[in-house]
């Protein structure tokens, strides 16, 4: 389902505050589709220059596998 910018900062904090997690650590994508798992990446930008400030981009940039 979708989710809000609150939802998932809500999500980060309590992985952060509850789980202990690092919060220097790396963000990492999972491209999944209906087979499961197709491509996982660390090269991610949000993108903060939409002109529609009710959309929040979160892009995965992925290598093209041959």
């Amino acid at each position: 389902g979708s989710m809000t910018i609150q939802e998932l900062i809500n999500e980060l904090e309590h992985s952060i505050k509850e789980l202990g997690f690092n919060p220097n650590a790396t963000v990492l994508i999972d491209v999944m589709n209906s087979k499961g798992l197709t491509n996982q990446t660390a090269n991610v930008e949000v993108d903060n220059d939409s002109s529609c400030m009710d959309l929040i981009s979160i892009n995965a940039y992925t290598k093209e596998v041959a």
